[in-house]
């Protein structure tokens, strides 16, 4: 691990978050999300929360809250990250 100023940095791609069981793994700061409607159906897959937000109009900040079941949705759809 590196330090700086205080302060412990690691490269997003080295962290493994746990989340309900399931693992999340953040690679290089691409992770892939599900986009489905508000009843629930899936629609689409994207690789990355930018691509995701170029496509949808979608904030980033949005779609993370949503997949963190901070907020129910985000831009009139529901997000979620691929579990592995």
């Amino acid at each position: 691990m590196k330090s700086y100023g205080g302060y412990q940095w690691k490269y997003a791609k080295d962290y493994i978050y746990k989340e309900n069981i399931n693992l999340i793994i953040y690679d290089e700061k691409r992770i892939t999300v599900h986009k489905y409607t508000l009843d629930d159906k899936y629609i689409s897959t994207y690789n990355s929360i930018t691509e995701a937000e170029n496509d949808t109009g979608a904030l980033k900040t949005n779609i993370v809250k949503c997949c963190r079941n901070k907020v129910n949705s985000a831009k009139g759809f529901k997000w979620k990250y691929v579990k592995i």
